[in-house]
């Protein structure tokens, strides 16, 4: 088909740049990586919050009706 490929495109990309691109584009289509990559930010995500959360210094909100 004519315009499918441009001659003489020059991406930028070359040596070990076009390497890691075609070594990312192999992993990302891999279930098995997507999927422990997946679960890998989850667990970052939750062990974040405990971080932030969890030391057990909660106040609760003043009660919003004391006033009457």
């Amino acid at each position: 088909m004519v315009g499918d490929e441009v001659a003489g495109r020059d991406d930028g990309i070359s040596g070990d740049g076009a390497r890691l691109g075609a070594a990312l584009r192999l992993l990302a289509g891999s279930d098995l990586v997507r999927g422990i990559a997946l679960t890998l930010y989850y667990l970052a995500l939750i062990a974040t919050l405990i971080l932030m959360y969890g030391g057990g210094r909660f106040t609760p909100p003043p009660f919003i009706y004391q006033g009457f």
